[in-house]
């Protein structure tokens, strides 16, 4: 796809304002998620010191060489008979109710549902790579709003993947030609901030998704791998906030010069190899209960951290497998908490071909 450019006005001169803010408490804090869909969720957590109304913000998306895709207003507004903006439906209706039908109106439904009803538009064609939530419904940017960037996992349409990222530029205040007076970056944030940016082109790259339980575990889904490889092939790392590394192992069950390793669980492996080698099917065993009965471990003691579950059963990384990490509260074995990070390795290159910060 060729670079979208959503364009508020013909810009005939940027000007530079230097540094709008004075200090580090001007930027914005913001955070990303990647759902199971394939679109990433940007949270915005703090504003800093920027005081502004949502028509003075406007966004930019770009790849992972820095090269802008997208760029336009984030405020739903009629700039000179074109209508630009990319308020979702949902929050732009609850603070225009009854305006539905109007051009505004029917951008926001454009931009929610990726439609072209508004005629009045900037030649959309239906493409929104970016959606922003308006959670408070105070036409501010604001702790809690939220947008979202549609990625590649999300359809064919769009090109965004954890490379890219996403800012925040604050524009206050126009000239009569539109250009404005000054413009500042307050905010920007790595779609996938803990994904491989690159490995040296012969492993594979993994994305994982994170949700937590009740229970102080947190599972680790693959969403998608580039390439299939045996499960032999990969080591995981679990490191705390200090980077240290607290567990590491082979992911694979197996037997390596007569000690038995790997953190494949009891629930997959059976059923792969119902029949198969009494220490491995021990080893699986004790991943999944915690225990000590096989003779030929790593003398774990019954602690495993981490657990992974092969789901399709294929004895390959794929994507619908996952990694249950057990962490502070589910036992006192376990010290796993917000800030740690899941690591793993392709251990062909060294590569750290995905990983996830937990939260």
């Amino acid at each position: 796809m060729s670079r979208i450019v959503v364009s508020v006005a013909v810009m005939l001169v940027l000007l530079s304002a230097g540094c709008l803010f004075g200090d580090d408490d001007s930027e914005f804090a913001l955070d990303s998620v990647m759902q199971e869909d394939g679109m990433y969720v940007v949270t915005v957590r703090d504003v800093g010191d920027v005081d502004g109304a949502l028509v003075d913000f406007e966004y930019e998306l770009r790849n992972g060489e820095s090269e802008l895709h997208a760029t336009g207003e984030i405020a739903i507004q009629d700039l000179n008979g074109i209508v630009v903006g990319i308020e979702s439906a949902g929050t732009w209706n609850a603070k225009h109710s009854g305006e539905n039908d109007t051009e505004p109106g029917r951008r926001a439904y454009d931009v929610e549902h990726e439609a072209d009803t508004c005629t009045a538009d900037e030649e959309s064609d239906g493409l929104f790579p970016v959606v922003f939530y308006d959670r408070d419904r105070d036409d501010r940017i604001s702790r809690g709003d939220e947008f979202v960037v549609r990625g590649r996992g999300y359809s064919r349409t769009y090109e965004a993947d954890g490379t890219w990222s996403l800012s925040l530029v604050y524009t206050p205040g126009e000239t009569v030609l539109g250009t404005p007076s000054g413009r500042e970056t307050v905010g920007s944030v790595q779609l996938e901030p803990d994904s491989p940016m690159r490995t040296d082109g012969n492993a594979p790259l993994a994305t994982f998704y994170q949700e937590s339980s009740s229970d102080n575990t947190t599972h680790i889904k693959v969403v998608k791998v580039t390439d299939k490889k045996e499960l032999e092939a990969f080591t995981f790392f679990l490191k705390d906030v200090s980077g240290s590394t607290w567990a590491f192992g082979e992911i694979a069950n197996q037997n390596l010069s007569g000690e038995v390793q790997g953190i494949e669980s009891e629930e997959s492996w059976d059923v792969k190899y119902p029949e198969g080698d009494a220490d491995l099917a021990e080893r699986a065993y004790d991943v999944e209960h915690e225990n000590n009965t096989c003779d030929q471990d790593d003398t774990t003691d019954g602690v495993f951290p981490v657990v992974f579950y092969d789901n399709d059963r294929d004895d390959k990384l794929t994507a619908g497998d996952q990694f249950t990490i057990r962490g502070a509260g589910y036992s006192d074995d376990y010290e796993a908490e917000a800030g740690w990070t899941f690591e793993v390795q392709y251990d062909l290159t060294g590569d750290v071909i995905g990983t996830k910060q937990l939260s």
